[in-house]
């Protein structure tokens, strides 16, 4: 899609823009390189299975190139594995509060067709697996897919591309969750109060079986939308390839929602987008601008 933005004569609107609250971070580099990660930083390992497989302990890397500094490295694990998992519990192992919106972010790097049957995401009572992202390689009917999986539905999210390192982001709230990959949403699935609470975690599955491996990890940070800072953005309407749509200045790691009224009283969301920290985000209505609706781009309310 071009980026030549023209501005149109229409009446600017104002978000307001509110700094998420970050729960958990991860970025390895408190972990011992060569070691497992477990035991440091709240990380435990989940042996999966009937009988549980082997557990296989991922270790530390820092390989220069490869990631930032130190990261989770799925291609030296130490032991074999058909399925386990690292888990933790990340500030949330009393559940999700279903008033708010969350955000799982990370960064993965895949070496091609091997990674694959690997899993990171949130975990839920009962199993592991909650609402996840997945690569799957050659091994499968799925092979050469990632896929956003939920309790309630799935749906697919594109591969990524062979020995690629890409920035994924889960969305959740009551209603609904979306997987990103680099900023660009790539999946969507209904979502209910009751599941989205039952959420007491994160998690990364791994499967070390064979040529199998669940590629690298680095990055994570999970944020609520606890409101901690408003401020008032403006909102120019734009024309981006005779598609009209709304561009803002945005701050990283911020949810906005892009929202249509018929009367000014009852908004409907129509898009939500992730902020990547730039002077021109921009937002487009799914069905086509619409010159009988008002617009608006907000943030979750407290």
């Amino acid at each position: 899609m071009s980026r030549a933005f023209v501005l149109v004569a229409v009446a600017s609107m104002v978000a307001v823009q509110v700094q998420a609250v970050t729960l958990f971070t991860e970025d390895f580099e408190g972990h011992t390189v060569g070691q497992s990660i477990d035991g440091i930083n709240g990380w435990s390992s989940v042996a999966l299975g009937n009988p549980p497989e082997p557990i296989s302990q991922v270790t530390v890397g820092n390989s220069p190139g490869v990631l930032d500094n130190n990261y989770a490295d799925g291609l030296a694990p130490i032991g074999s594995t058909g399925g386990s998992a690292h888990v933790n519990e990340a500030g949330i192992s009393g559940g999700l509060n279903t008033n708010l919106s969350y955000v799982l972010s990370w960064t993965w790097a895949n070496v091609g067709d091997t990674t694959h049957n690997t899993e990171f995401g949130f975990s839920t009572t009962g199993t592991v697996h909650g609402v996840r992202l997945t690569l799957e390689g050659q091994f499968n009917a799925n092979s050469g897919h990632s896929r956003l999986l939920t309790p309630l539905g799935f749906d697919g999210a594109g591969w990524p591309g062979d020995v690629n390192t890409n920035d994924f982001r889960i969305y959740i709230d009551s209603s609904v969750v979306y997987g990103f990959r680099d900023g660009i949403q790539k999946a969507g699935s209904p979502m209910d109060p009751d599941t989205m609470a039952s959420i007491v975690g994160i998690y990364w599955f791994i499967d070390t079986g064979g040529v199998r491996n669940p590629g690298q990890i680095d990055n994570i940070v999970l944020t609520d939308s606890t409101p901690v800072t408003a401020d008032p953005v403006n909102i120019s309407t734009v024309v981006v390839d005779n598609v009209v749509g709304f561009e803002f200045a945005s701050q990283d790691g911020v949810d906005y929602f892009l929202e249509c009224s018929t009367n000014m009283a009852d908004w409907t969301r129509l898009y939500t987008i992730h902020g990547q920290g730039i002077s021109a985000e921009a937002a487009f209505d799914p069905g086509g601008f619409d010159s009988n609706k008002s617009y608006r781009v907000t943030t979750p309310a407290p």
